[in-house]
């Protein structure tokens, strides 16, 4: 005798957030569905002098705000920064103009104003 299985509420399945197929299937079928995004953790090092400054302001400042704008901000200059040395590293490798372009093409263009 077969016994006919219960069917699912998706709203109750467990979710194996590793697996982007299951999540997709599951988004699809609960579209009010919110992920939440979570945040990462490390501990750093600091002198004690910082850490007693640091609870002095701790109503006034956010530790945790100001550190990942910080970090956010490093990574924005090394990817400028990179981008840079791509843009000169690339131009280094054109050849050279001749002689008198610049001069040529200046002229050509105060000559159709």
């Amino acid at each position: 005798m077969q016994t006919k299985q219960k069917k699912k509420n998706p709203e109750t399945q467990c979710i194996n957030f590793y697996h982007a197929p299951i999540i997709k299937t599951f988004i699809t079928r609960i579209p009010n569905l919110f992920l939440i995004n979570y945040m990462s953790f490390f501990t750093i090092r600091i002198p004690p002098e910082i850490k007693n400054e640091m609870d002095k302001l701790k109503d006034e400042i956010s530790r945790s705000k100001e550190i990942s704008e910080s970090i956010k901000s490093k990574i924005q200059e090394q990817k400028k920064r990179k981008a840079l040395q791509e843009a000169v590293a690339y131009i280094q490798t054109l050849p050279e103009a001749p002689k008198g372009t610049a001069q040529k093409l200046v002229r050509k263009d105060r000559d159709t104003r």
